[in-house]
């Protein structure tokens, strides 16, 4: 359940007043599960996530104390099942925020986060259908996935939210990346960002593609890994149920680590792959890797 803390009044977390009987009684928004509402069908509870937790005001932040602490809204204790997590940015990020008051630090459990470039390929970028290209760039330089600098002046930065923001530029843009598009995808990661990622996108329109694999799967991989990680994510998205066989005999050309990669996250876009033996026998052939066993 993701609640915006900072977009909220102090009654929002009390609950709004309802008379009965002469008296008052606070009553919460269906928002929150409490003691008594049933668990959803093929779940086991819920996440409460308030975020920009420390972008709320003061007053807002004392009505969560009861939140946090206590688990209750009001006077309406919150489900077994429910959990609060909260999030927000650091004060030194140059972001609007609110410093949290002594008794608040003390009710949470305070852990940092931080950006790694293969859990975000791996479990975002992929699943979510983030440009191919995209993807490539950034396996040749994982380091431009974030670089963010609060005392710089650029009006943007690269990080995953404006990567994000590029493809999607880029189907807007029916695919197309050229020079005429650098302009628009540099209001997103700046324009440095912006003309070395337009010139890659060159060069990556003469990648060995999978029409060449499915013409020749003896075909040579080059040997330059930046380039070879660029076929294989082209590969993951390209693949398909008329193509594996041809696919399966050029990965094994590749790196271990590619092929781990490749077998991992070509399930994503094509499930029925799963359930084949080919795909099995891989798998079993690289499970030193996957699973860690010898």
């Amino acid at each position: 359940i993701d609640v915006r803390l900072s977009s909220l009044e102090p009654t929002d977390l009390q609950g709004l007043p309802w008379f009965n009987n002469g008296k008052a009684q606070f009553q919460p928004f269906d928002l929150f599960p409490l003691e008594s509402t049933p668990i959803p069908k093929g779940y086991s509870g819920w996440i409460l996530f308030l975020d920009e937790f420390n972008s709320a005001s003061r007053a807002v932040q004392a009505a969560a104390y009861k939140v946090v602490l206590d688990r209750m809204i009001g006077n309406h204790k919150l489900h077994d099942k429910c959990f609060i997590i909260c999030a927000g940015n650091k004060t030194s990020d140059n972001a609007i925020t609110t410093r949290l008051s002594t008794a608040m630090l003390s009710r949470l459990v305070h852990i940092n986060l931080e950006v790694d470039f293969e859990d975000w390929r791996d479990n975002f970028a992929i699943p979510n259908s983030i440009d191919e290209r995209i993807i490539a760039y950034l396996s040749m330089y994982p380091k431009k996935l974030m670089e963010f600098d609060p005392e710089r002046e650029d009006q943007t930065f690269a990080c995953p939210r404006t990567w994000e923001f590029v493809s999607k530029l880029i189907k807007a843009n029916n695919g197309i990346v050229n020079n005429d598009f650098t302009p628009v995808l540099a209001g997103a990661i700046t324009g440095e960002h912006a003309s070395a990622f337009v010139q890659f996108c060159k060069v990556y329109k003469n990648l060995i593609t999978v029409k060449d694999i499915v013409k020749n799967p003896n075909i040579t991989p080059p040997k330059d890994t930046a380039t070879l990680w660029a076929i294989v994510i082209h590969l993951i998205y390209a693949t398909t149920l008329e193509n594996y066989k041809e696919v399966f005999q050029f990965i094994q050309k590749v790196p271990t680590t590619l092929q781990v990669v490749y077998f991992r996250s070509v399930p994503k876009y094509t499930p029925a792959l799963m359930t084949n033996p080919e795909f099995a026998s891989q798998i079993q052939t690289l499970s030193q890797w996957f699973f860690g066993e010898d």
